[in-house]
């Protein structure tokens, strides 16, 4: 037998003891009137999505140290996951990074929506590190998606892959023409992080390791994709989510000890009846 969902002041009670969820607050939509962060002006900000190139854009987005950096990229309006933008990628060497304006010291997840529209000539790289190393060695997280369209991922062993990068295909596969979300959930505290492809998650071998993990430590802030396929195919990408509340306890609502003296007063009301 099905129990009856609660009502009344018992579903009140439920609802504001659970409090608010954690938020994704660091977010970039590359949109203008619509989707995420867009202000609903045509006015290109916090992007200009008429083929204009990504370097510097994004400045308007907030939980960001600055905007968008490195080149190769543009904004277009034409395909998007969400909005009326998403970023294009169509030179056969193409990157863009973004630092936000606090480390991620606790458990995080990042997420993002990329599609490829034909062959994958080399791969896409994305990566999670720290911006104060300007070359491998600040790489914790990096996954990956090669030419025959596999998810792939390095298990690092914190050495920057002196020793070699040890590399897994995951046996997920992508379509062209398809958007996709891959999501990392991120552990700076124990360096080990947890791969999923629209929501399915990665059954690894042991878990995933950081690539590297320099004499000091890493400061993670930093996110990055690589796009190595040969016009006229390219990638997209869009909805770069950041959750850096991914083990919060909701608090108990302001409201809630208020709902438990009304849950006790209708329970004395029924005893009466």
């Amino acid at each position: 037998m099905l129990a009856r969902p609660a009502r009344g002041p018992l579903a009140a009670l439920l609802v504001l003891c659970a409090g608010p969820a954690p938020a994704a607050i660091i977010q970039s939509g590359f949109n203008d009137v619509t989707g995420i962060n867009a202000d609903g002006v045509a006015n290109n900000s916090p992007f200009n999505v008429n083929n204009a190139p990504l370097m510097n854009q994004g400045a308007g987005e907030p939980g960001w140290a600055g905007p968008w950096q490195q080149g190769g990229g543009v904004v277009v309006g034409r395909t998007a996951f969400e909005g009326d933008g998403a970023a294009a990628f169509f030179q056969n060497t193409a990157t863009a990074l973004r630092v936000v304006a606090q480390d991620l010291l606790d458990p995080f997840s990042v997420s993002v929506r990329f599609m490829v529209p034909g062959a994958v000539t080399d791969s896409l790289i994305f990566r999670v590190a720290d911006s104060r190393f300007a070359d491998i060695f600040g790489i914790a997280v990096q996954w990956f998606v090669n030419s025959n369209l596999q998810l792939g991922v390095l298990d690092g062993v914190e050495d920057s892959c002196i020793s070699g990068c040890p590399v897994e295909l995951t046996g997920m596969r992508i379509t062209p023409g398809v958007w996709h979300e891959v999501r990392v959930e991120v552990d700076p505290v124990v360096r080990t992080w947890n791969i999923f492809l629209d929501g399915v998650m990665y059954n690894a071998p042991d878990p995933l390791g950081f690539r590297s993990v320099p004499a000091g430590g890493l400061r993670l802030n930093q996110v990055s994709f690589v796009s190595l396929i040969a016009n006229p195919n390219g990638s997209f990408l869009d909805a770069v989510v950041i959750n850096n509340q991914l083990n919060a306890v909701p608090e108990p609502a302001s409201g809630a000890l208020a709902a438990v003296g009304v849950l006790g007063l209708a329970a004395r009301r029924l005893r009466r009846r």
